[in-house]
């Protein structure tokens, strides 16, 4: 399988919100499972990393976000809620109840919408989930009903997300960057304990929160 090889996750128009990524952003196979044929060979696309990272100033500190599970309990469709989380975030639709008007954007870079508790019990202001009325399963990260597997070897989502974090040594804030990355579910009927244990020690390594 080539580096370049990409789920079919172009994103798609939810209702009357905005689609979640640009054209282009998609999850990538950063490491794919062979088969039995060569005994479930891992291999490491390399391109697609350096593709990813190149995305990323030199000076900013990066976060890996990863699931972890069962197969069929729905990684996928959580990655991709996050993903809703992070764009909106980006674009800054997140809202945060209770600021004070006087509270700058500078304040809470991340989070500069203020939400009126009265307008949203009329129903006249909505919070950003609220916003989304559908998650199609090309809306991100793959995703599929049933009882088949969706997802082989470890994806990670070409676009990277910055939020603000603060700094415990300087006590100042800074932009993260983060990156959102989906496994191969476990204890399925095809894969063996062993390879289940290496795909669970390789998304650990390469993560800074597991999920």
């Amino acid at each position: 399988m080539s580096a370049s090889e990409t789920k079919d996750n172009t994103a798609g128009e939810a209702g009357s919100s905005k689609n979640i990524t640009e054209p282009g952003d998609r999850a990538l196979q950063l490491i794919s499972i062979g088969d039995k044929s060569n005994s479930f060979k891992f291999t490491f696309h390399e391109e697609t990393l350096k593709t990813v990272l190149s995305k990323v100033p030199g000076d900013k500190k990066v976060a890996v976000v990863s699931v972890v599970g069962a197969f069929r309990t729905g990684k996928s469709f959580l990655l991709s809620w996050f993903l809703r989380y992070l764009e909106a975030l980006s674009n800054g639709d997140v809202e945060r109840e209770g600021v004070k008007e006087n509270t700058t954007s500078n304040d809470l870079e991340d989070e500069p919408v203020m939400v009126n508790e009265e307008d949203h019990k009329n129903g006249k202001q909505k919070l950003w989930y609220e916003k989304v009325e559908t998650l199609g399963k090309k809306d991100g990260f793959s995703w599929a009903g049933g009882s088949e597997r969706e997802t082989t070897g470890i994806w990670i989502w070409s676009k990277p997300y910055y939020v603000t974090n603060r700094n415990e040594t300087t006590g100042k804030d800074e932009q993260m960057a983060v990156l959102l990355v989906d496994t191969q579910g476990m204890f399925d009927h095809e894969t063996t304990m062993a390879l289940t244990a290496s795909i669970f020690g390789m998304s650990t390594l390469l993560s800074s929160y597991q999920i």
